[in-house]
């Protein structure tokens, strides 16, 4: 459950063995975040639901999933940094959240027609 910093020629270790989701993504977001381009980071994980949230994280981040593996009792994630976001090219500028509102700038639906009541 700690990050130790290396060399920047040296992987970085976040080990979110023993966290529950969203912890163990919201780590590895963190850690990535502080990663200069071309960084490494190792994550292990033994959430079964980082199978699905670290791979999703890397992609929304356009960081590289260099390496999944099962070892174990746990999951090995190795992901190098890119620094910049798939669609917008804006890098680590994901939409802040809002209590009860969603995404910071985006529109919820809204109830049309029928009757009011």
């Amino acid at each position: 459950m700690t990050t130790t910093l290396a060399k920047p020629s040296e992987p970085v270790l976040e080990d979110a063995r023993g966290l529950k989701c969203p912890l163990p993504a919201l780590r590895t977001r963190r850690a990535l975040l502080r990663l200069d381009v071309g960084a490494s980071l190792t994550v292990l994980a033994d959430d079964p639901m980082a199978t699905i949230d670290i791979p999703h994280l890397v992609f929304e981040l356009g960081d590289e999933l260099v390496e999944t593996a099962q070892e174990g009792a746990f999951l090995r994630f190795v992901i190098r940094r890119r620094g910049a976001g798939p669609a917008s090219g804006k890098g680590d500028q994901t939409p802040a959240i809002a209590a009860d509102h969603g995404p910071v700038g985006m529109s919820l639906p809204t109830k049309t027609g029928g009757p009011e009541g």
